[in-house]
């Protein structure tokens, strides 16, 4: 079960808002990313046609 959710807030567009406790230091999400340097983007290469969001 997740913890938070994404909804409008009244303030500011949307907002992260905790469902229940969490507790201090507790990880709630965990994102990989991919580090791209100048140079490989001049390089033909699979990352080019990848769509991130």
């Amino acid at each position: 079960m997740q913890k938070f959710q994404i909804k409008d807030s009244s303030k500011h567009g949307l907002g992260v808002f905790a469902k229940m406790d969490i507790e201090k230091g507790e990880i709630i999400e965990r994102c990989a990313y991919i580090v791209i340097d100048d140079d490989d983007l001049k390089d033909d290469n699979r990352l080019n046609d990848y769509l991130f969001t």
